[in-house]
């Protein structure tokens, strides 16, 4: 079969999504099908086009963001209009409501019937709005977004929700037909951690530790868990590792500075994947501390996964997906989100308990492999496809 991957986003790059996104081409390969992407850098408006909407925007920062994304849509459907005139493509597989909105508009404007599946990895408008720090109703740019991403689910084929919030979101919030809608986690690939394992890594970090994968944008909690270690780590001796990067930085590390714990806080900002895997197997245990935020709350974590399939503990925030994921006491532990001194508990269990750490870290380890390896989770996204494919030829 051949199929036409599409998302605004850039792919390869950290991030949970791009990791789907590769893992799901590299499944497709295996199996034989071909598989064509277009993804973020393909989508990016230029230097210059940016520069021109700056100037008809007027300095109005709404008017600017609308401007990229009717430019981002623009160049979806020149892409995706040029692959399908070039070649037969079965089945389109959308990883964002933009994407989706700019294909289902080429397939109308071409006369085209090809199933679409959407995956929904997270609600786009809320956590713009998120992002933004503003309500729907005070921006026409996320007004437009919510019409993009309610007209996107309504006429995808098939949708795939990575967790039970977000499917609910699209049935409850965006009023979608919940026969269309399925629920498929998402999952890594044992056997490729393991050989990135092996591999090793030049990266290494001062023990005892705990990783913290993490964005550091609000929504992921991070300043709960530099809170947490202040509360044990002079009777612990731990330090806690943040890999990631994003806008608040400077205050998480001034954050670290006032809680007298800024040596013990390593910032390593944004590194590769392998060395993310490399630090999660040697870490005491890897922290998701995630809060909700602006309706958006955490979906099934990739760094979670591939911390269990590491045989590494999670401890991570009772909140959506993670609370799916994570079975407390036996595959990891779960306390309630924005809770410091919870967090700081199960720390110094594990800290005091290697046994414990071992054998939460086997149990992790084998429930990635029996129910969310790469080659389970394929498979069922296969069979979502069949049904999509099966709805197009009626």
């Amino acid at each position: 079969m051949n199929f036409l991957i599409v998302t605004q986003y850039a792919v390869p790059h950290g991030g949970g999504l791009s990791a789907h996104v590769e893992d799901l081409i590299e499944c497709m390969q295996l199996k034989g099908h071909n598989a064509e992407l277009i993804e973020g850098r393909m989508a990016a408006p230029s230097k210059w086009s940016k520069g021109i909407y700056l100037l008809l925007a007027g300095g109005r920062n709404d008017n600017y963001r609308l401007s990229l994304l009717a430019g981002t849509i623009k160049l979806i459907a020149r892409h995706t209009s040029r692959i399908l005139n070039a070649k037969s493509i079965d089945l389109i597989h959308c990883h964002d409501p933009v994407a989706c909105y700019a294909v289902k508009q080429v397939l109308d404007r071409m006369s085209r019937r090809i199933p679409i599946v959407e995956t929904v990895h997270g609600p786009l408008t809320y956590e713009s709005t998120m992002m933004l720090g503003c309500e729907k109703e005070q921006s026409r740019y996320l007004q437009r977004l919510w019409q993009i991403e309610s007209e996107a689910y309504q006429s995808a084929d098939r949708i795939i929700g990575v967790d039970t919030g977000q499917s609910r979101i699209v049935t409850d919030d965006f009023e979608t037909d919940r026969a269309k809608v399925t629920t498929i986690f998402n999952s890594v690939s044992c056997a490729a951690i393991a050989r990135t394992l092996e591999a090793g890594s030049s990266v290494e970090a001062p023990r005892p530790y705990m990783l913290v994968p993490r964005r550091l944008v609000e929504k992921t909690g991070v300043r709960f868990a530099v809170e947490a270690l202040s509360l044990i780590a002079e009777e612990t001796g731990l330090n806690l590792v943040i890999a990631g990067e994003g806008p608040l930085r400077p205050q998480l590390s001034k954050f670290a500075e006032d809680l007298g714990i800024g040596s013990r806080v390593i910032f390593l900002g944004s590194i590769p994947r392998n060395e993310v895997l490399y630090l999660a197997k040697n870490a005491l245990a890897v922290i998701v501390p995630s809060i909700p935020s602006c309706g958006v709350v955490e979906a099934t974590s990739i760094a979670a996964l591939e911390a269990m399939a590491c045989g590494t503990v999670v401890i991570a925030s009772d909140i959506g997906g993670l609370a799916e994921l994570v079975e407390n006491g036996r595959t990891g532990f779960l306390v309630p989100h924005s809770n410091a001194r919870a967090l700081a508990d199960v720390m110094k269990q594990l800290c005091d308990n290697d046994d414990l750490e071992a054998g939460i870290g086997r149990n992790s380890y084998e429930h990635i492999l029996n129910n969310l390896d790469r080659p389970i989770w394929f498979s069922k996204v296969s069979q979502v496809y069949d049904k999509a494919l099966e709805g197009s030829s009626r």
